[in-house]
């Protein structure tokens, strides 16, 4: 047999060795770290938000048990003290668990829309865990904007 090419002669295979093309092995190297950073924001926002939350909560919680031990009658004093700190902490726990909120679904769909090889399974957990802190967030935001009414009205 002779080379294809430079008609050299061949022992087997139709190109000799200085001719034979070369075949280049590309590894296919997925990226997997496709949305990563939306779901740590997600995970960091929604643990930041959660804190301020829960921290609203309980100083409203503590506000109820005051209202409780020395009733009506001091709950414009308890009120001026609960109100303020209360609301500011609400609306930073609001708007970050928000923002977290979006960022963990918006993870989430890009591990749904990743290519079967390539699926960024971290950002699947840290989107799932920032949607929790922030539903969480949410929550605890609601229950304590309810118990916050007797201060406010």
């Amino acid at each position: 047999m002779f080379c294809k090419n430079c008609g050299k002669e061949v022992e087997s295979g139709e190109y000799c060795l200085d001719c034979q093309p070369k075949q280049t092995v590309v590894e296919e190297n997925p990226d997997t770290s496709v949305g990563r950073g939306g779901a740590v924001v997600s995970t960091v926002l929604g643990g930041i938000a959660c804190f301020f939350a829960s921290f609203a909560f309980g100083y409203i919680l503590g506000g109820v048990k005051l209202l409780g031990d020395y009733g009506y009658a001091y709950l414009a004093k308890i009120a001026s003290l609960i109100v303020a700190p209360s609301i500011t902490c609400l609306v930073i726990a609001l708007v970050l668990g928000i923002i977290s909120l979006v960022k963990g679904i918006s993870s989430i769909k890009k591990f749904k829309r990743a290519p079967k090889g390539a699926k960024p399974v971290g950002t699947l957990v840290l989107g799932i865990i920032g949607t929790v802190l922030s539903a969480t967030t949410l929550l605890l935001v609601l229950l304590s904007v309810i118990m916050l009414i007797p201060f406010i009205a």
